[in-house]
């Protein structure tokens, strides 16, 4: 025993070294990726481009494309594994929502998780409205969609999508998406609700009970 004790410590001194040596390198490639991955949005961020974007929170991404027909395309994925912004990381959530490229667009995430898209007016000299792969098509005039927590009418809080230009619930938009919305009191918005001057805030209890059901589905 006392010739093999010698023999056996500079062994297991490399095995050590394989080992430290393999777990920096793991580190190194986790961290490479959590720093690689998509734009981390402010909370409120407009976004008029192509691309993945990561929600404020973290834990979610939209994805912004333009398919073959001429159409974007809008994905929310959720993060499947904390921290890890792979390109495996992510799994799609709800359905995806398309419009027309040639409409003006933007889009925004707020504190809350909450989707904001506004689609500009459709000229009739771009030809009739195209069938969206969702099913359906978008109105001529300009809208804001809403896709996320928002309250009802009688004041229950529910989880979906929202035309924020038929509902007129427009409490807690972001400030730079609504700043942004062109001819807000211009006649091209059809029938729409009237939009508001000034931006509508939500309630000290409305932002105590979205903070509490954002927490619980992380």
């Amino acid at each position: 025993m006392a010739i093999e004790e010698p023999l056996a410590r500079p062994q297991q001194k490399r095995i050590d070294k394989f080992v430290y040596a393999t777990v920096a390198i793991v580190g190194v490639l986790g961290v490479g990726v959590v720093v690689s991955g998509p734009q981390r949005l402010q909370p409120g961020e407009v976004i008029d481009e192509f691309g993945e974007y990561r929600f404020p929170s973290g834990d979610r991404k939209v994805s912004i494309t333009k398919d073959g027909s001429g159409n974007v395309r809008v994905a929310i994925h959720r993060q499947k594994i904390p921290y890890y912004c792979g390109p495996y990381g992510y799994s799609p959530t709800g359905r995806p929502r398309f419009f027309e490229s040639e409409r003006d667009w933007f889009v925004s995430v707020d504190k809350y998780n909450r989707l904001w898209r506004y689609l500009g007016h459709w000229d009739r000299k771009w030809g009739t409205l195209r069938q969206m792969p969702s099913g359906g098509t978008n109105p001529y005039a300009p809208a804001v969609f809403l896709d996320g927590m928002f309250f009802t009418s009688s004041g229950g809080l529910v989880r979906g999508g929202s035309v924020v230009t038929s509902t007129g619930r427009w409490a807690g938009v972001p400030e730079q998406f609504f700043n942004r919305i062109p001819d807000r009191e211009s006649a091209q918005w059809g029938t729409v609700r009237p939009i508001p001057t000034e931006r509508p805030q939500f309630s000290r209890l409305e932002k105590e009970r979205l903070t509490n059901l954002l927490n619980r589905a992380k």
